[in-house]
């Protein structure tokens, strides 16, 4: 049970991530960025893998620097002078760069393809000189669907919110 709730709380978040330009237009809201998950299907884990893309923009290295940014809002950095504590930092997610040979081209084409459709050829050479910077988000709470079913306590929601805030101070810094 503990194991099935934290996967369903993943594919939440999830969704969420799929479904947020919808969401924020249904609320008359636009976005300048896209989050790309990287998985065509919710994930059989409790991690989701994603990038940030600014809509506008049809460069890889652009979307990596706006993924780099987003991931400083989640990270403790005690050079700032805040949060340098991590009981005072609501959530984190983690970073890491697929590249060449680990993670071949070929492997991601079909996704970053999707997101990138005129662009395939700048793209693949993109992808071979830069790597893909990809955000981690892990629920390791099992007990969200419980909080959401028995309060009004909606984290993923709340946590969506604070992404799509770094998200949109990213995309302007890109």
């Amino acid at each position: 049970l503990i194991i099935k709730s934290s996967l369903l709380a993943e594919r939440d978040l999830y969704e969420w991530l799929v479904h947020w330009e919808k969401i924020m237009r249904s609320n008359g809201e636009d976005t300048d960025y896209l989050f790309v998950p990287y998985t065509l299907s919710p994930p059989d884990t409790n991690i989701v893998i994603f990038g940030v893309k600014k809509k506008t923009s049809n460069s890889l290295s652009e979307m990596n620097e706006v993924t780099r940014l987003v991931y400083e809002n989640f990270t403790i950095q005690t050079e700032l002078g805040e949060r340098e504590y991590s009981y005072t930092q609501p959530f984190f997610l983690s970073k890491t760069e697929f590249q060449e040979p680990m993670y071949p081209f070929k492997v991601l084409k079909p996704l970053l393809t999707r997101y990138f459709q005129s662009h395939p050829r700048r793209i693949r050479n993109e992808y071979k000189s830069n790597g893909l910077v990809v955000l981690r988000a892990t629920v390791m709470n099992p007990y969200l669907w419980l909080a959401r079913a028995t309060s009004s306590q909606p984290l993923i929601k709340e946590f969506m919110e604070v992404l799509s805030k770094a998200a949109s101070e990213s995309v302007k810094r890109v």
